[in-house]
């Protein structure tokens, strides 16, 4: 089942019904919610989405919504080209020569908001993850309610430390707030990267082979998720 957002304006309005987190810039509680997403990490909180980038002198500018990519791949007349990332510590470097008697394998690197690709000149599709944003331009959070329930603890947690460092709340209180975002944030990693029934068939089948499936990167692995079956004469 494909996953469901909200907007996150309705974090905000969640907090505003606490007297000591009401007054929470908005600006804030969406930096708190991309801080969060990132510390659990589970794909699902995320949207997967492709782009085209134009590659320049080995350059091109990801995606404004980039997170994490996926995999790459180029993009040229003759099809596709498949791109691995690069093992070479001289990647970047200017005074890089080609090694002779191997053959060029197309290669990229993620640098900030740049992908350096071995290739000079071109285009290259990049499969990515990124935080889906509503009309306005805010980011939108998945529908689960263990994962609202972690963020809000996030931001308690994060606001209590500034009023117990200005002396405002107990070490007790503030400890507690520690606590609870723990075992919240446990318990949103624990069932955001649980998979699914049918996630768990495609892992079964993509592991249960007896002919090792060497090519399924260059296809985009568009079909490792099929059952292997064996011919009986």
């Amino acid at each position: 089942m494909e996953q469901q957002y909200i907007k996150i304006n309705r974090i905000a309005d969640d907090l505003s019904d606490h007297p000591m987190l009401r007054d929470i810039p908005f600006d804030r509680i969406i930096n708190y919610a991309q801080e969060l997403m990132q510390v659990v990490g589970c794909p699902k909180l995320f949207a997967d989405r492709t782009a085209v980038v134009d590659i320049k002198h080995h350059r091109g500018l990801l995606p404004c919504d980039f997170i994490e990519v996926i995999q790459v791949r180029g993009v040229g007349e003759c099809g596709y080209e498949e791109y691995v990332a690069t093992a070479d510590t001289f990647h970047v470097s200017n005074t890089k020569k080609p090694v002779d008697n191997y053959p060029s394998t197309a290669t990229y690197k993620i640098q900030g908001d740049v992908i350096i690709t071995s290739r000079e000149h071109g285009q290259v599709e990049i499969s990515y993850r990124a935080i889906p944003i509503d009309e306005d331009g805010w980011p939108m959070l998945p529908d689960n309610a263990v994962f609202i329930r972690a963020l809000e603890a996030y931001i308690k947690m994060k606001r209590f430390n500034v009023f117990f460092d200005q002396g405002q709340i107990s070490q007790n209180v503030f400890a507690q707030a520690q606590q609870d975002y723990m075992f919240c944030v446990g318990q949103a990693q624990a069932e955001l990267i649980m998979p699914t029934i049918d996630e768990m068939e495609t892992i079964t089948n993509m592991w249960n082979t007896l002919i090792p499936r060497v090519i399924e990167h260059r296809n985009g692995f568009a079909t490792a998720h099929n059952k292997e079956y064996i011919r009986r004469h």
